[in-house]
């Protein structure tokens, strides 16, 4: 029978000697996990310093050129990556018959995603190649090289390593998602719209030349490994993880706090430390004796009611119910939202401030003015996007308090 000794549950067998306890199973247990954490991190780590070693003994032999050095890590996180989900990524066993049409939309999705990049076009390329028709090139770091170029008379492949490795990764992960589908119907629908984004290397240049030369674009330009690197992880998490509608709803759910004072001090730091009105533009007008501009005294008091908000619901220093401080937090974004538009467009970029000179925008309609301001400065755009998602996570914690 079972005796309970504090909170200790003690089993005793039919001879009433000890077999184990409760408590032991559990220390056990968890002992179990930490080792497992800590050999897995081990693992990764020697992983990523034999790649390390490796590439800078590449790049010293074969003298490679980086433009930046951040360059340098793009291809090893790729691998890293791609090396550890098909690693714990096992297939469910299945017919022959899911089999094939698994293998089959893996392989369609490699060579689309391949398409998409650049890496293989179904016409010559404008480089000249050698008498083979085969060009191998080793002049940029590991992973980035040995880039394989071929052009044939119906088709031009570009091959970058890492690239080529993550998305065989990301086809082998949505080979596992087409077998599991019976029980995660979306995950092969959101796998293909956020995959190709991997290909913005290609994409980001296209839109940004016909888009213009606005600072939004110029920095996706600019960004472009680095954003697809973003997308590619988002990509393997998603395909790895393989939720179900069920599973991804009660998961938001009960990180939905969380989540949002991220992005609350997310939205609270673009406006504090804004970098022409912010606090540092505060504290200069405070030394001059003149509030130039009314909008680095009023970010900087948002910004600090936004952390206080935090601060309250976080801690329950006063006495007041969270669904009233979501409600001014739904305020205050809206404040911000509104603010801007009418600050550009009515306003006339403050033109009732004392020393602020008016410029309108008389010629263009009102959403046409925000979305070029918008796209003009990057900050802005992130701004306005932070405080979006902010304001849709308050609503939903409103709605969830009642």
């Amino acid at each position: 029978m079972d005796t309970v000794i504090g909170r200790e549950t003690t089993l005793r067998d039919n001879s009433g000697s000890v077999s184990r306890t409760m408590s032991e199973d559990v220390s056990l247990g968890r002992f179990d996990d930490v080792s497992g954490y800590l050999r897995t991190l081990t693992w990764i780590n020697l992983f990523l310093a034999a790649q390390l070693v490796v590439g800078l003994t590449y790049a010293a032999v074969v003298d490679a050129n980086t433009p930046n050095v951040h360059y340098y890590f793009i291809p090893f996180i790729w691998i890293t990556i791609s090396a550890l989900a098909v690693w714990y990524t096992r297939p469910v066993t299945r017919s022959f018959k899911y089999v094939a049409i698994a293998a089959s939309v893996a392989i369609a999705y490699f060579l689309v995603i391949l398409y998409l990049s650049g890496m293989v076009m179904p016409i010559r390329s404008i480089a000249e190649p050698g008498p083979s028709g085969l060009v191998v090139e080793w002049d940029r770091p590991l992973g980035w090289s040995p880039i394989v170029d071929y052009t044939g008379s119906w088709v031009s492949v570009r091959l970058i390593p890492y690239q080529v490795v993550g998305y065989l990764a990301l086809s082998y992960l949505l080979y596992t998602a087409v077998l599991n589908i019976s029980s995660s119907i979306y995950t092969g629908v959101v796998g293909l719209v956020t995959c190709p984004g991997c290909a913005a290397p290609v994409l980001a240049p296209l839109i940004a030349g016909a888009a213009g030369t606005s600072s939004a674009f110029v920095f996706m330009v600019n960004y472009t490994h680095e954003i697809a690197t973003v997308l590619f992880v988002l990509a393997v998490g998603l395909l790895y993880w393989q939720p179900t509608l069920d599973e991804f709803s009660h998961a938001f759910s009960t990180r939905l706090r969380a989540l949002t004072g991220g992005v609350a001090v997310a939205v609270a730091g673009l406006h504090l430390f804004h970098p022409t009105l912010g606090l540092p533009r505060l504290l200069e007008y405070v030394q001059l004796g003149t509030l130039y501009d009314p909008r680095p005294l009023l970010f900087t008091l948002s910004g600090l009611a936004i952390f206080a908000g935090i601060v309250l619901v976080a801690t329950d220093l006063v006495d007041i119910p969270n669904r009233h401080l979501y409600a001014l937090g739904i305020g205050l974004v809206l404040a911000y939202l509104v603010g801007y538009v009418t600050w550009h467009t009515v306003l006339e970029h403050g033109a009732f401030w004392p020393h602020i000179e008016a410029h309108g925008h008389h010629d263009r309609g009102v959403l046409e003015t925000v979305v070029a301001h918008l796209l003009d400065d990057v900050h802005e755009l992130a701004s306005k996007t932070t405080e979006v998602a902010l304001l849709v996570l308050l609503v939903a914690l409103y709605r969830r308090e009642r």
